[in-house]
C-alpha cells in the first residue's frame, strides 16, 4: 500500500489506487492469475456500473486511452 501511495505522490495522481493485497478484488473482476493479478483497467462509474474494461494495455499510450474513453462516457 506504501507503494502505492508513494506513487500516486510521485506521478501526481489526485485518486488513490487500489492495493488489493489478497486479490479479492482481482477475482471478482478476472483479473487474478494464480498469486498475482493482471494489470488491468476498470471504469466504474458514480453508481458502480462497470462502463469499460481495458486488457492487455500497452502502459506508452494507455493513459490517452483511458481518458479518450472517459471524455466520451462524460460527453453521453
Amino acid at each position: 500500500m506504501d507503494s502505492h501511495a508513494e506513487f500516486c505522490d510521485s506521478e501526481g495522481l489526485k485518486f488513490p489506487l487500489l492495493a488489493d493485497t489478497k486479490g479479492t478484488v482481482s477475482k471478482a473482476y478476472g483479473s487474478w492469475m494464480n498469486f498475482i493479478s493482471s494489470r488491468h483497467t476498470f471504469i466504474i462509474d458514480p453508481e458502480g456500473t462497470l462502463r469499460e474494461t481495458f486488457v492487455k494495455v500497452n502502459p506508452n499510450i494507455h493513459s490517452q486511452e483511458v481518458l479518450a474513453r472517459l471524455t466520451e462516457l462524460q460527453a453521453a
